[in-house]
């Protein structure tokens, strides 16, 4: 499926009153930065997720499964289940998970699918036979709540011993999920990955999700102005420092209608030491839904109405010389399940080859889709004045705006060159660009002082 988000837009910001009042925290000079913030955010409704949700649970038809929405407890608990095996009562108030988890469960059983077991006791899941355990959350960012629920799981000495013999494995389905979540769970899930063991637990574990990123990878999420957004969440001080990038520094950017994610900056949600948060105690609220849903939703929208922006980011990692899907997942921040089905679009469609290489049909899209999205912003803080640079041309930094420049000076001819292989420009451009800078840029060595005007210039061994 399409998944689609919601975005702000600088008239929907200039609109809010809530959003104003927000932002008048901050001081005038870092204002730009905190919309600049807001303009990241990526917001997933309940429908938009409990559709992808039903459609990822569908797919797994190996046997009965049982489902388990991951919470984390209020009281610490011994055991998830009690002496006889049955689950945890369900709290009073409102848990967004278990509820969207109980809503997709429905519509399954609706449709005639009675395959899916909602929270089953250790008896029910004896009686069904069930071998698959499905873990169902909607961003893991550090992993620790998920190892945490998994432990009080393998309390139980009859679902230990069936995880032992191989009989059961387990599924984690997250919409969101990064790469070091997966490695902390793998690594504190009960059992041993020694490659001489008989059931290895990588083997009985399997991920499920849509976004899979490395959250080290900021400009990833939030752009070419991610340092400045960093710098701003570390500099409001009334947030406690565990929160201020987000629980475990993962600075994630999408929020859930149904919940919001702890591992957002917590400018977002923290209200500690006075702080007036858009979203407190991590609740979506009513002003902010009504006001995103006055826009149209912005899906991995179509571009040219031929090539949605996913699939465009899988041709672009194809021109840098990306050919691994794997290493496509890395760099475009998908789950490899996606990425594969959108490799495989992309071949189908002309614009890869089977070396998923890029076509001349796939040079010319990613041209046709270039936009305003490319250009940079010009980054006057490290402008250098031309009376600085005595005997020599104005003296710009290097980094994005050049590369920008560069691009933006590209013709189409040379984009589409054949003279070298995609995702590679011809020897005589690159060695333009490499050539001897002309002569009022390069470094030289100051004049020495001379003694009076001497108009035959310096004299000679035999003139002394």
């Amino acid at each position: 499926m399409i998944v689609t988000c919601d975005r702000l837009t600088l008239e929907m910001i200039d609109n809010s009153s809530e959003i104003r009042q927000w932002l008048a925290q901050f001081p005038s000079d870092r204002e730009s930065t905190a919309i600049d913030v807001l303009l990241k955010l990526q917001f997933i409704s309940r429908d938009v997720y409990a559709e992808w949700l039903k459609e990822q649970l569908s797919a797994i038809t190996d046997g009965p499964c049982a489902l388990y929405a991951v919470r984390k407890f209020e009281e610490p608990l011994e055991s998830y289940w009690d002496g006889e095996g049955n689950p945890p009562t369900r709290p009073a108030e409102s848990q967004g998970s278990e509820e969207l988890v109980q809503s997709v469960l429905g519509n399954l059983r609706k449709s005639g699918d009675k395959s899916f077991l909602d929270h089953p006791s250790i008896y029910n899941l004896k009686t069904s036979r069930v071998r698959n355990i499905v873990l169902i959350d909607d961003s893991i960012g550090s992993g620790q709540r998920v190892v945490d629920f998994i432990n009080l799981l393998m309390k139980n000495k009859t679902l230990l011993s069936w995880w032992s013999y191989s009989l059961i494995q387990f599924y984690v389905v997250a919409f969101i999920r990064t790469h070091k979540a997966e490695k902390r769970i793998l690594k504190y899930l009960p059992g041993s990955d020694h490659h001489q063991r008989v059931h290895r637990k990588s083997e009985k574990l399997h991920f499920v999700g849509h976004h899979h990123f490395d959250d080290e990878e900021f400009e990833l999420r939030w752009g070419a102005n991610s340092t400045q957004i960093l710098n701003l969440c570390d500099s409001v001080e009334a947030v406690p420092r565990w929160a201020q990038r987000g629980y475990g520094s993962v600075m994630s950017n999408q929020v859930f209608y149904h919940s919001v994610p702890d591992n957002t900056p917590g400018i977002l949600w923290n209200g500690e030491n006075g702080w007036l948060p858009l979203m407190p105690n991590r609740l979506f609220p009513t002003w902010l839904a009504d006001l995103l849903m006055g826009q149209a939703p912005v899906q991995n929208s179509d571009v040219n109405s031929a090539v949605n922006r996913s699939l465009l980011a899988v041709l672009m990692a194809a021109q840098r010389g990306i050919r691994a899907k794997r290493s496509i997942s890395r760099a475009i921040g998908l789950d490899p399940r996606v990425t594969e089905g959108l490799v495989q679009k992309a071949q189908a469609a002309g614009f890869l080859n089977q070396s998923n290489r890029l076509t001349e049909v796939g040079k010319q899209t990613i041209w046709d889709s270039r936009d305003e999205r490319r250009i940079v912003a010009f980054d006057r803080s490290l402008y250098v004045p031309t009376k600085w640079c005595v005997g020599r041309g104005t003296v710009q930094p290097s980094g994005p705006i050049e590369a920008t420049r560069r691009v933006q000076a590209e013709s189409k001819a040379s984009l589409l060159a054949e003279d070298g292989d995609a995702g590679q420009v011809s020897l005589e451009r690159t060695d333009a660009r490499s050539a001897t800078p002309p002569l009022r840029v390069v470094t030289q060595l100051p004049s020495r002082p001379r003694v009076g005007d001497d108009p035959h210039g310096p004299k000679g061994e035999r003139d002394k």
